[in-house]
This record gives C-alpha cells, structure tokens and sequence, in this order.
C-alpha cells in the first residue's frame, strides 16, 4: 500500500519522464519543416546586428518577429560547435522539445495547485502532451510551440504571484511576459490581462477603502520587467522601442505579406478572404473529440460561473485563473475575426491558446466527478479516453502532425481532397529514405515540387552521391522520363491526384485514410 501510495503521488513526475524519454528516443525521426531554415537565418541576422557585423536588420522585412528562442538555439549551436547540418537541425528539434516539456511540466504544477487533485492534474498533463499535432510540433516547430510552452509557463507564474503578493514574484512574472512577447508580438494580449487583473485590484481596493500601496507596487515592478525583458531581448527594438514595438504589431495584426491562397473544405482561398469560422473549423476537425467535448464544456461552465460573480476575479484566485483562461482562448480567435487578419496553416498560429483550453477541460472534467456517484467508473472512462489519441501517434509516427478526427471524413482520400495534409513537408524525409532503401540504380534522379524536398536533402542526405534532386514547376515536367528517376510529392497545395503519372505510383505514405506523400516511378 505504500508503494501505491508513493505511486500515485508520483504520477505526475513518473507520467513527465515517460514523455521525456520518449522524446530522447525520437527525436531523431522527424523531417525538416516548411520554415526551419528560414528561422535559423532570422536568428543569423539578429546576431550579426547585436555583434556589430551590420544593419541588415534594421531594413530586412522580417524584422518584426521575435527572436530570443531563436537566438537560444544558434547560441547553443555555437557553443557545441556543431558543423554538420543534420547535427545542428537535430539539436534545434531537442531543444525545441525539451523547452516544451518543461512547459508541459510547469502546467502540471499549475493544475496540481488550482485543483489539489493528483487525479486531474495528470489528466490535464496528457491532454497537453497527447494532443497528436501539438506534441508532433513541439519537435520541429520553432514559432509556434515555444510560444505554447512560454504560454503554459505564464500561466503558472502568474498564478504564484497573485497567490503570494510579493514583489519578486511579480518581477518573475514579468520577465515571464517579456519573454513571452519576445517570441511572439500576440504576448502583449497577456502582459494587458495582467494590468486588467492588476488595475481591477486596486479599484477593487479603493472601493473597500483597503490600502493601494502594493498594488500599486506590483503593478510598477510587473509593468517595468515586462518592457524591460521585451527591450533587452529584442535587438529590433534596440534603436527605436515605441516605433519598432508599434511597426511590428501593426504588421503581424494583418500580416499582409503571405499572399497565398489556403487550402480549406475542398477550395482554394486568399488567406485575406478566410471566412470567419476558419479557425473554430481547424480546431475542430484536428482536435480528439473527447478533448474538443471536454473543452467546449469547460467553456460554458467558467463562463455561466463568471457571469454569476462578476466581479469574483478581483479577491478569487480561482475565478481569477478562470476568467484568465477563457480570455486567453476566446480572445484571439474572436481577434483573427473581427480583424479578418492572415491565417494560414491551419490553426497552428494560435496553438498557444490550447493550455488554456485544456485548463478549461480539467474545469469541466472536475464538476463531472464531483456530481458523479460511481467515480471509479468514470475515471476509468475518462482515462481510456485521453489516452485513445496515443494509438494514432504510435501507428502515424513521425508524421501525427497529419491527425485529423472523425469529423474530417473517413472515405479514402477524402481527407486530402477537403483539407490541406502535410503543409510542414516534414513526410519527405521517410520519402527519400524510401527511394534509397529500394532504388538499385548507383546514381538516382528525383524530381520534386515543394521546397521542403530541398532542404531535407541538404539536411539529411547531402553527403549521399546516389541522390540528385531536380525541381520542376510546370505539370508537363513531371512526367518527363528521360529526366528523371522519380518524382515525389507531399500535395502541397495540389490535392487532386497526378493523372500524368496514374499507373507509376510505387508507394504512398498514408495517414487518417489519405496519402500524405506519394513516389511516382518515371523510369
């Protein structure tokens, strides 16, 4: 019994290290993503500027993203001393899913903190690991997901520091929101729900006639290491802060220059003219169901318990941390709205409202046990069905970046005739691997559309002599056998079949029911 005991208090920890030597084994496996080079140039540039080498980016157009996790991976790559490409991509994707562990690990604490349930503390733990295109992208995604896990670590600060009052805490917190805006500009949605909390505070005060003074206190520390962090960490902003902080936000509310079309419900549209239920569709069909029930739950719940006590998250701590939580995952899809701003990819964009969301999970999952009889029946139940997106993950590795559920479609292919599949181009490593395991010739030729192709080949097969990649543009080169041994494809924004090359397709690597990448044979 004690050993059970001892167990069941470790859950947590023993559930985090499964996840963490999982990642060690892992890691190894996944390809190179649409922009993974893209961002180890921007971290190139901001380093050049900081030693002195020149301004570039000062004028470059991609000046207005965030680069401190950026600049955390190339300093790293220095340190290390590391040459070849497929050992520096390769310590970016560790890092990058090492940095969204302790994420993972920090929301745990949170959980354990707000509900005093090792129980549901660990279910909201797998709710943020196994959903299966965030724990995917927590590998290669160097945008997206550290912005997530900067998220998650947010949450758990902020929740300390209302708790203690004092002011180093709200020094932390502060540096945490810094931070957090360094990766990505939406961090200033965070950094103005604090000086909300904090603002409401002191009026809350004034109106009870209590003191101001340490409100007022932590509102200036918080405010101060926040714009603090964000200078120190941002070298765009190290000439001219108000402008460049004005400049990048202006920029990234609309972002304007992306001017491709998305791939959405079977049709091709302007990411300017996405409808509107654009992003509540992605979460939808890319989320478990169980996970997607629970939240949607929790959402009316905090919400019918927020109208009720308005004015609760000004001396609850609870009500505070709920009010929190669906600001931070309403807000910035109702912002994508109202501002009809430049969506593309799916919903990875706003990845970081899903702790938030699954905060909102444990919220609902919580009252279900606490009105339910039985609850060694519907933990079991609740069990099962967290962990039923593990076999989609297990069976789809490395490629779970794909998940789509039910409510996508289940007929062959449907799936990738309806919603854009591989957009990161990550199946073309397994791709070109399969092309060597089975080519017999001594020097094979392969022709390629999407420029991921490209850069998995000089990543990971650079060194290899049999391998010559050839890229093509027009429909009529794909077929041209005389020039090529192969071609591949991810269907990259072309989700119709190759009706050139019907009858060569030697193998299709598939997901949810759909090709994901496709080897045709042209001789």
């Amino acid at each position: 019994m004690q050993l059970r005991s001892v167990l069941s208090r470790r859950s947590g920890f023993i559930v985090w290290a499964l996840f963490l030597v999982a990642g060690l084994c892992s890691f190894q496996n996944y390809g190179i993503s649409w922009d993974e080079e893209a961002q180890r140039y921007a971290a190139q540039i901001s380093y050049d500027y900081i030693r002195g080498r020149d301004n570039f980016l000062l004028q470059w157009d991609n000046r207005d993203y965030g680069v401190v996790f950026e600049l955390l991976l190339l300093g790293l790559e220095k340190l290390l001393h590391l040459r070849q490409l497929s050992d520096i991509y390769l310590m970016r994707h560790l890092v990058t899913h090492l940095f969204f562990l302790g994420g993972a690990w920090c929301f745990y604490l949170l959980l354990r903190r707000i509900f005093q349930s090792n129980f549901l503390a660990v279910t909201g733990l797998l709710l943020l690991l196994l959903h299966p295109r965030i724990y995917a992208d927590s590998f290669y995604n160097s945008k997206d997901l550290p912005f997530l896990s900067m998220y998650a670590i947010c949450l758990y600060v902020f929740s300390r520091a209302f708790d203690s009052e004092r002011l180093i805490v709200f020094w932390m917190i502060g540096v945490a929101t810094g931070l957090l805006t360094d990766i990505r500009i939406l961090g200033i949605l965070f950094f103005v729900s604090v000086l909300f909390f904090l603002f409401g505070q002191v009026c809350f005060n004034i109106a009870r006639r209590k003191s101001v003074r340490q409100k007022l206190l932590q509102l200036t520390v918080y405010v101060f290491s926040s714009c603090l962090t964000v200078y120190l960490f941002w070298p765009f902003l190290w000439m001219h802060p108000l402008d460049g902080l004005l400049h990048v936000w202006k920029s990234m509310s609309v972002f304007s220059r992306w001017d491709a079309s998305v791939f959405f419900n079977g049709t091709f549209i302007h990411a300017s003219q996405i409808p509107w239920y654009y992003l509540p569709v992605w979460i939808g069909i890319t989320t478990p169901v169980f996970y997607l029930a629970t939240g949607i739950g929790g959402i009316i719940l905090v919400g019918i318990s927020l109208l009720r006590k308005p004015f609760a998250c000004f001396y609850d701590a609870d009500y505070r941390l709920r009010l929190l939580a669906l600001i931070t995952c309403l807000g910035p899809v109702l912002a994508v709205i109202v501002l009809h701003s430049v969506v593309y990819d799916a919903w990875r964009q706003v990845f970081f409202i899903y702790p938030a969301f699954v905060l909102l999970s444990v919220w609902a999952l919580s009252e279900l046990i606490l009105f339910t009889r039985n609850n060694r029946i519907l933990k079991s139940a609740i069990v099962f069905a967290v962990l039923s997106p593990l076999a989609f993950t297990i069976s789809s590795f490395p490629l779970s970046n794909v998940y789509f559920n039910v409510l996508a479609g289940t007929r062959p292919d449907e799936i990738r005739h309806r919603w854009e599949m591989d957009y990161w181009g990550l199946s073309f490593r397994q791709g070109l691997n399969y092309i060597l395991d089975h080519g017999t010739s001594s020097h094979i030729i392969v022709r390629y559309r999407e420029s991921p192709c490209a850069a998995t080949y000089r990543i990971f097969f650079g060194q290899d002599r049999r391998l010559e990649l050839q890229h093509v543009e027009e429909t009529e080169q794909w077929i041209e056998r005389e020039s090529g041994d192969y071609f591949i494809t991810n269907y990259r924004l072309f989700p119709n079949d190759f009706e050139q090359c019907k009858g060569n397709e030697i193998y299709s690597f598939r997901v949810a029911n759909s090709r994901v990448c496709t080897i045709f044979k042209l001789r």
